[in-house]
């Protein structure tokens, strides 16, 4: 018959450890890490939402003739919409670390209902394309370090 030609498995090992390194990076990935993060972009949707930019960017629409009245008797800005009275909504805004991730959101029930009724007419509370690329490179840092 033919020759057997034998075969040799070449940094195999090296490969094998790589790969177990990588999997204890995700494993050990920090709290401390996944709640920078999340605090980040918790502070990116804040400062976001205070220029009038909703979560793909864009302006807000304008306020209602109504509103805009009532913002100016009261002394606040009529202009471009900001989601911002006295600050208590997004100053409500949190993070905390849950099983499995992180969640952002508000500690107080009246400041989730005000945060729920104007996310229905003007979406701030979510991530931009830019943030979501945020996102995966920050968490994908201990997966590449490990890889070296």
């Amino acid at each position: 018959g033919e020759p057997i030609m034998p075969t040799r498995t070449v940094g195999f090992d090296k490969v094998q450890r790589k790969l177990k390194k990588m999997s204890k990076a995700v494993d050990d990935m920090d709290d401390k890490t996944l709640m920078k993060v999340t605090g980040e972009v918790r502070n990116r949707i804040v400062k976001r939402t205070m220029r009038g930019r909703d979560s793909d960017m864009k302006s807000f629409k304008p306020y209602s003739t109504d509103y805009s009245k009532f913002r100016a008797k009261k002394g606040k800005k009529t202009g471009r919409p900001n989601l911002v009275m006295t600050f208590a909504m997004l100053g409500n805004m949190s993070f905390k670390k849950i099983r499995g991730g992180s969640m952002i959101h508000f500690t107080s029930t009246a400041q989730n209902d005000k945060a729920y009724w104007n996310q229905q007419s003007r979406e701030f509370f979510g991530l931009s394309k830019h943030n979501h690329k945020y996102v995966l490179s920050e968490l994908r840092k201990p997966v590449v370090k490990a890889m070296r």
